[in-house]
């Protein structure tokens, strides 16, 4: 499987479960595995996975999301 179609999946499933295109910090921070001061710390230091502001809130795209996992995944051997 391509990285290309990794990330139509995971934006498929995450877009099943959740109904939307983007999510809050909360539900972000559920999927990946991370705290939600983690992804606040991130956006402040400038790292970890884009986001778009408007006004107050803060959300991230399910494909942000997706490349996200995929490029912090850890291989077994």
């Amino acid at each position: 499987m391509t990285q290309s179609e990794e990330i139509k999946l995971i934006v498929s499933t995450l877009f099943d479960k959740y109904g939307q295109v983007a999510l809050d910090t909360k539900r972000t921070a559920s999927v990946i595995g991370k705290s939600e001061i983690s992804l606040k710390v991130d956006r402040k230091d400038g790292v970890g996975i884009s986001y778009s502001r408007a006004g107050r809130f803060i959300r991230y795209s399910l494909t942000d999301i997706a490349r996200y996992l995929i490029e912090h995944r850890v291989r077994v051997a």
